[in-house]
């Protein structure tokens, strides 16, 4: 396991880089092979502290992996339960069985958790049918392996209802959402990652979380010069 408490004391805070367009593939809106934007692994994230880099595979949530398969779960468990329930069933081992892997060959992971947000789900969708399982995930590997909890969603993401979740690492797109470091301080203690200057790790690219196809998001995206437009 990563010891995190030695990397934020290591002089210089570490840098949490995503893979640009991992959320939008999932969604539907890039080339799902296409990782020539991003500088890590393909299903990895890349942890740096100074000249020292960590490769944390990334391990999409249940919700994530039937936007993946291009699975409209929500339609399902709403018209057909036990068929909706038993597809759900099958993504949430999917993500059990890499979560049970990681822990045997990985310090650290990035739970990529999906459909906290209006532009997937309402709040009585996600706390109905996908919030207790993401809890159900994470309290399994709680305190065997470094767990980034990233959050995927803009100006409608439920953060609240996911603030009390077990990760060492709780990661959000704060320019998007407009939720600052005190904001989520407020909601849970620990570490932190995102873009806002107040976290103890440093979120990139800001936008790596943002569905492009969020309604009334205030998606960017970064021109040549690295700047955002």
């Amino acid at each position: 396991m990563i010891d995190l408490a030695n990397l934020l004391l290591a002089g210089c805070r570490p840098v949490l880089n995503l893979p640009l367009g991992l959320v939008q593939r999932c969604h539907g809106s890039a080339d799902p092979l296409n990782f020539a934007d991003s500088e890590s692994t393909p299903g990895h994230a890349v942890l740096t502290v100074g000249s020292d880099e960590v490769q944390l595979p990334l391990i999409l949530n249940p919700f994530a992996r039937s936007m993946q398969a291009e699975v409209e779960l929500n339609d399902l468990l709403h018209e057909n339960p036990e068929e909706g329930n038993r597809r759900l069933d099958i993504f949430v081992e999917q993500t059990r069985g890499e979560l049970r892997d990681a822990v045997n060959r990985a310090g650290g992971i990035v739970y990529m958790l999906d459909g906290a947000h209006a532009g997937c789900c309402s709040p009585m969708e996600y706390g109905g049918y996908y919030l207790e399982r993401d809890r159900e995930l994470l309290e399994a590997v709680s305190g065997k392996i470094l767990v980034v909890l990233a959050i995927v969603g803009g100006d409608d993401v439920f953060l609240d209802f996911v603030s009390d979740l077990p990760a060492e690492v709780f990661a959000w797109n704060s320019p998007a959402s407009a939720f600052s470091a005190a904001y989520v301080r407020s909601l849970r203690e620990g570490v932190q990652a995102s873009s806002d200057p107040d976290s103890e790790i440093i979120l990139e690219p800001r936008n790596a979380l943002m569905p492009i196809d969020t309604p009334n998001s205030n998606f960017q995206t970064p021109n040549l010069q690295g700047t955002y437009v």
